[in-house]
């Protein structure tokens, strides 16, 4: 008997992503788009949520060593 196991391979900044939407009560929530802009070193993840769609930024702040997240954007479902 086989088993097959489905593994989701997250780059460490979708990993990070995952982890904020968790920590803030969203832990199913997967980003419709993703964008990351030429040179530079942050990326965006767009998620449909419940009240609205959000856009979190997110980049590793190597002063700090560890991830920096920012809400670039908000809209209210109406």
């Amino acid at each position: 008997m086989s088993l097959a196991v489905e593994v989701e391979m997250l780059s460490p900044q979708e990993a990070a992503a995952q982890r904020y939407m968790t920590r803030k009560g969203y832990p199913d929530a997967k980003p419709y788009a993703t964008d990351k802009i030429e040179d530079m070193t942050c990326w965006y993840f767009s998620y449909r949520l419940p009240d609205g769609d959000l856009e979190l930024e997110v980049y590793f702040d190597h002063g700090k060593d560890d991830w920096v997240f920012t809400v670039s954007n908000f809209v209210v479902q109406a």
